[in-house]
């Protein structure tokens, strides 16, 4: 078994190597951290090129483009900042998976919170309640540990620093 990993498309089945991401890695990309280099899902795949660590020329040299996502949100200004349904959502942040997340603001005590989660289209992906004995900042808490946040907007964000 080899320590390296030849950067392109995995041609066998593996895990994507994000943290808290169960996905299929589709491609590995050089990791100047590591001898390894690191296997993404397409989603992460994206990510890496579109932030500091990568870039999307990488992507193009090593014919993975192509297997990079298309459909999510990669960064929390992505995603507009409120949407008007039955109700007006405000945005919360934008998960591993590139779902934007929204919350109806302003509950009563004995209420429990709206959630909505929507893909790059603004599709309905899912939804779901905080319930009324919980806080939102219980809610992002439980994300950023269970599955992770790309980022989170600056007005729903209860512990600045703590990521």
């Amino acid at each position: 078994m080899s320590l390296s990993r030849t950067p392109g498309p995995v041609d066998h089945e593996a895990d994507c190597e994000y943290p808290c991401c169960d996905e299929d890695a589709v491609a590995c990309v050089p990791d100047p951290g590591t001898i390894a280099g690191k296997r993404f899902c397409d989603f992460h795949l994206a990510l890496w090129a579109d932030c500091d660590r990568g870039d999307w020329d990488i992507l193009d040299q090593l014919d993975v483009r192509h297997l990079a996502a298309d459909d999510s949100f990669l960064k929390l200004d992505d995603a507009p900042p409120e949407l008007e349904r039955k109700v007006r959502y405000e945005r919360i942040g934008v998960d591993h998976r590139g779902l934007a997340h929204y919350i109806v603001p302003g509950r009563r005590d004995d209420e429990a919170e709206t959630i909505i989660v929507v893909d790059a289209d603004l599709e309905l992906v899912d939804s779901g309640t905080i319930p009324a004995h919980a806080t939102l900042e219980d809610w992002v808490d439980h994300i950023k540990t269970d599955r992770r946040w790309v980022e989170v907007d600056d007005r729903f964000h209860p512990r600045r620093g703590d990521d």
